[in-house]
């Protein structure tokens, strides 16, 4: 089962991976077992979180 936490003024963060599709419905696989999802829309990697400044 997979467990999504809402981090406070940060993302979300899964474990046990999730299957993820990106726009076009392409499988998306993460490269650990937990990861972060981002909430703000600035990452350069999404929907994984990347190191990033919200403005």
């Amino acid at each position: 089962m997979t467990i999504i936490k809402p981090m406070k003024e940060g993302p979300l963060v899964a474990q046990v991976t999730p299957n993820l599709k990106d726009p076009v419905g392409k499988d998306v696989k993460p490269e650990k077992p937990a990861f972060g999802l981002c909430r703000c829309g600035q990452s350069k990697n999404n929907p994984f979180v990347t190191e990033h400044t919200a403005t």
